[in-house]
């Protein structure tokens, strides 16, 4: 499966939040390699979150 097949298939999907559409969408307007750069970013501070709520 390539991206835009991937793409099409999350925003197709009833199961997917419209929150999470929003995000694909809005990053598939932006330049690929800034994109990346945020969802690391993003990833990053998540995993912080989850050891914080989870206590570790």
């Amino acid at each position: 499966m390539n991206y835009e097949q991937h793409k099409k298939a999350v925003l197709e999907s009833p199961s997917v939040s419209n929150s999470f559409k929003k995000v694909v969408e809005t990053m598939d307007e932006m330049d690929c390699v800034k994109a990346l750069h945020y969802v690391r970013a993003l990833l990053q501070m998540h995993e912080k979150r989850v050891k914080e709520v989870q206590g570790f």
